[in-house]
């Protein structure tokens, strides 16, 4: 068999309409990283991979590689289609803004197996539980960035670089300040803590929890943050004010 032909597994990031029956699909592959290809005819009512390329699909592909940019889809098996979450507006929302992240964040052809997995799990969570939900995407912010190599510094004043209590968020420094340096307005303890937690390897602990944490605050400090490193707004977020 021709080494033009392989298999792997991938979750659909985005699709797009080519012609009048086609699809381009954007993958973020367990092997590959993000890769580009073409569905043909997917668009046809008699297709039967037309319930199966939908965004936030779990898939084993077989493709086959066209020597250019766009790679072909011969056949595809969904793996799991997290209907769950797909049948929760909440959820959904959570879920675009993830996969649109990911999509803008990662280069084509860069695998990473840490950020296939992290994927993975977060829908996973997702279709499965219904605890803090507005709490997942902007932490896979936190841990998107983290793996990119752009990680908030959180152990240490960003200005000074002591060792003292952090107050604030400081958005062109990627860190936290203390309240004698800071340029920026406080935040509160429990959102400092909760990005910790995140960067620290226990958002598990976060989501699970019960706390006091202000939400819409730790939201708007890691989609903010998200958004400054890749230089583009999320627009599958909805945020109607900016504390930074």
């Amino acid at each position: 068999m021709s080494d033009r032909y392989y298999k792997t597994q991938g979750i659909i990031l985005r699709t797009y309409k080519l012609g009048e029956a086609d699809k381009i699909a954007v993958l973020y592959t367990k092997d590959y990283g993000k890769i580009r290809a073409v569905v043909k005819g997917v668009r046809k009512p008699t297709s039967k991979l037309g319930a199966i390329i939908e965004p936030g699909s779990l898939v084993d592909f077989y493709l086959y590689r066209t020597g250019g940019e766009l790679q072909k889809i011969i056949q595809a098996v969904n793996i799991n289609g997290y209907k769950r979450l797909k049948s929760d507006l909440d959820k959904l929302n959570e879920a675009f803004a993830i996969l649109e992240t990911v999509d803008r964040a990662c280069e084509d052809s860069n695998p990473s197996t840490e950020i296939f997995t992290m994927l993975t799990n977060v829908l996973k969570w997702l279709d499965t539980y219904d605890k803090n939900i507005r709490l997942v995407f902007p932490a896979f912010c936190l841990k998107l960035m983290l793996i990119e190599g752009a990680g908030l510094v959180v152990d240490y004043c960003i200005f000074c670089n002591k060792d003292v209590k952090l107050v604030a968020f400081e958005m062109n420094e990627n860190g936290f300040s203390c309240e004698k340096c800071r340029k920026s307005r406080r935040l509160s303890e429990t959102t400092i803590n909760a990005v910790r937690q995140v960067l620290g390897g226990t958002l598990r602990n976060l989501l699970e929890t019960d706390s006091l944490l202000e939400v819409k605050e730790f939201e708007l400090l890691s989609v903010s943050a998200m958004e400054h490193y890749l230089g583009a707004q999320i627009k599958s977020f909805k945020k109607s004010v900016s504390i930074f």
